[in-house]
């Protein structure tokens, strides 16, 4: 499970479930099947044009790391998220630019390379992950950098 909410009317939740497979060395490997759905809005000042709507990703992502042991607590990997994009856009022209206000509906591929590090005990385990979203086809003007803090429990 992962959320993030702002202040601004931006938000994304989303669910996943998967595999975790302990290798050699203390590497794993983990698989995860999910969806998420969230609502966003971005400006384009320069063309006067305000886009915000509804979406949602289905997606897969693997990761791959290192577990902490006895000597250092610290887990740390990186991962690759693929998956499918679809919004439902409301685009808003102001100012000196078309007047038409219109809805698009963007399906697209997703890309999302992450690397990320975790600390704490054998259950209980406190993190950072840093990721860059790429959307092929784009949807204008947003930023594709995220960060998250993370806890995570292991059974």
């Amino acid at each position: 499970m992962y959320g993030s909410s702002e202040f601004n009317k931006r938000y994304y939740y989303q669910g996943a479930i998967g595999y975790y497979k302990k290798l050699k060395n203390e590497h794993v490997l983990e698989v995860y099947g999910g969806v998420g759905a969230g609502y966003g809005s971005y400006s384009q000042h320069d063309s006067f044009l305000d886009t915000s709507g509804d979406y949602q990703v289905y997606f897969t992502q693997v990761n791959y790391g290192k577990l902490g042991n006895e000597s250092s607590p610290w887990d740390f990997g990186f991962g690759l998220k693929t998956g499918l994009f679809h919004s439902n856009l409301f685009m808003d022209y102001d100012g000196n630019a078309p007047t038409d206000d219109y809805y698009k509906m963007v399906n697209d591929l997703i890309l999302e390379p992450t690397v990320f590090t975790r600390v704490g005990d054998e259950h209980l385990k406190f993190g950072i992950k840093l990721g860059f979203l790429m959307i092929p086809k784009g949807l204008g003007s947003y930023f594709p950098f995220n960060a998250a803090f993370t806890v995570n429990y292991r059974l």
